[in-house]
Protein backbone atom coordinates (compact mmCIF):
# COMPACT_ATOMS: atom_id res chain seq x y z
CA UNK A 1 0.00 0.00 0.00
CA UNK A 2 1.31 3.24 -1.02
CA UNK A 3 1.45 6.43 1.42
CA UNK A 4 -1.40 7.81 -0.50
CA UNK A 5 -3.59 5.19 0.01
CA UNK A 6 -2.55 4.83 3.75
CA UNK A 7 -3.30 8.68 3.91
CA UNK A 8 -6.79 8.22 2.18
CA UNK A 9 -7.78 5.28 4.03
CA UNK A 10 -6.86 6.27 8.12
CA UNK A 11 -7.10 10.06 7.36
CA UNK A 12 -3.88 10.96 9.26
CA UNK A 13 -2.78 12.93 5.72
CA UNK A 14 -4.55 14.95 3.17
CA UNK A 15 -3.01 13.85 0.02
CA UNK A 16 -1.41 16.82 -0.80
CA UNK A 17 0.25 16.62 2.29
CA UNK A 18 1.12 13.14 1.77
CA UNK A 19 2.48 13.58 -1.69
CA UNK A 20 5.07 15.92 0.52
CA UNK A 21 6.84 12.89 1.94
CA UNK A 22 7.08 10.72 -1.62
CA UNK A 23 10.34 10.59 -2.57
CA UNK A 24 9.30 8.42 -5.88
CA UNK A 25 10.03 10.60 -8.76
CA UNK A 26 7.17 9.65 -11.07
CA UNK A 27 4.68 10.23 -8.35
CA UNK A 28 5.82 13.40 -7.66
CA UNK A 29 6.13 14.70 -11.46
CA UNK A 30 1.82 14.57 -10.82
CA UNK A 31 2.00 16.51 -7.78
CA UNK A 32 0.03 19.63 -8.59
CA UNK A 33 2.09 22.71 -9.47
CA UNK A 34 -0.55 25.44 -8.08
CA UNK A 35 -2.75 26.42 -5.91
CA UNK A 36 -5.73 23.76 -5.15
CA UNK A 37 -8.73 24.65 -7.95
CA UNK A 38 -6.28 26.90 -9.71
CA UNK A 39 -5.15 26.05 -13.51
CA UNK A 40 -1.41 25.02 -14.07
CA UNK A 41 -0.38 25.52 -17.01
CA UNK A 42 -1.80 27.48 -20.16
CA UNK A 43 -0.82 26.43 -23.35
CA UNK A 44 2.17 24.30 -23.36
CA UNK A 45 3.77 25.93 -20.14
CA UNK A 46 3.50 24.95 -16.71
CA UNK A 47 2.41 27.89 -14.26
CA UNK A 48 4.20 27.12 -10.98
CA UNK A 49 2.93 28.85 -7.43
CA UNK A 50 3.91 31.81 -7.05
CA UNK A 51 2.68 32.42 -10.39
CA UNK A 52 -0.64 31.73 -11.39
CA UNK A 53 -4.00 32.19 -13.49
CA UNK A 54 -6.92 33.75 -11.66
CA UNK A 55 -7.64 35.88 -8.50
CA UNK A 56 -5.89 34.06 -5.03
CA UNK A 57 -3.77 31.54 -7.16
CA UNK A 58 -0.38 33.53 -6.99
CA UNK A 59 1.60 35.22 -4.91
CA UNK A 60 1.24 38.80 -5.20
CA UNK A 61 0.38 40.94 -8.30
CA UNK A 62 4.35 40.48 -9.17
CA UNK A 63 3.19 36.85 -10.00
CA UNK A 64 0.08 36.83 -12.03
CA UNK A 65 -0.15 35.42 -15.51
CA UNK A 66 -2.77 36.21 -17.82
CA UNK A 67 -3.87 33.43 -20.48
CA UNK A 68 -5.04 34.13 -23.76
CA UNK A 69 -4.89 32.71 -26.86
CA UNK A 70 -1.53 33.83 -27.71
CA UNK A 71 -0.21 32.46 -24.34
CA UNK A 72 0.42 33.16 -20.99
CA UNK A 73 1.60 36.45 -19.95
CA UNK A 74 3.24 37.74 -17.42
CA UNK A 75 1.10 40.82 -16.25
CA UNK A 76 3.25 42.98 -14.22
CA UNK A 77 5.14 43.77 -17.39
CA UNK A 78 3.46 42.47 -20.24
CA UNK A 79 5.79 39.50 -21.59
CA UNK A 80 4.53 36.54 -23.07
CA UNK A 81 6.14 33.93 -21.11
CA UNK A 82 8.02 31.02 -23.01
CA UNK A 83 9.00 28.59 -19.77
CA UNK A 84 8.57 28.40 -15.94
CA UNK A 85 11.28 26.15 -13.98
CA UNK A 86 11.20 26.25 -10.23
CA UNK A 87 13.84 23.89 -8.48
CA UNK A 88 16.05 23.50 -5.32
CA UNK A 89 19.11 24.27 -7.64
CA UNK A 90 17.47 27.33 -9.77
CA UNK A 91 14.25 29.29 -10.33
CA UNK A 92 13.85 30.73 -13.71
CA UNK A 93 11.46 32.24 -15.89
CA UNK A 94 12.13 32.34 -19.61
CA UNK A 95 9.74 35.38 -21.30
CA UNK A 96 9.96 36.77 -25.02
CA UNK A 97 11.10 40.17 -24.79
CA UNK A 98 10.77 41.68 -28.29
CA UNK A 99 13.97 44.03 -29.35
CA UNK A 100 13.27 47.18 -32.28
CA UNK A 101 15.88 48.51 -34.10
CA UNK A 102 15.83 51.80 -36.56
CA UNK A 103 17.64 51.10 -39.67
CA UNK A 104 17.86 55.17 -40.52
CA UNK A 105 18.30 56.92 -37.66
CA UNK A 106 17.60 60.05 -39.34
CA UNK A 107 14.13 59.13 -39.77
CA UNK A 108 13.74 57.42 -35.99
CA UNK A 109 15.21 60.93 -34.65
CA UNK A 110 12.40 63.18 -37.15
CA UNK A 111 9.69 60.94 -35.84
CA UNK A 112 10.49 62.36 -32.09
Amino acid sequence: MSVLEDAEIDGSLDAENALDKVDDPAIMANKRLGRPYCPTSCGNVSIPFPFGIGDGCYLDDWYEVTCNSSGPFLKSINLEVLDISISLEANTMLVNHPVFQYCNLEVALTDL
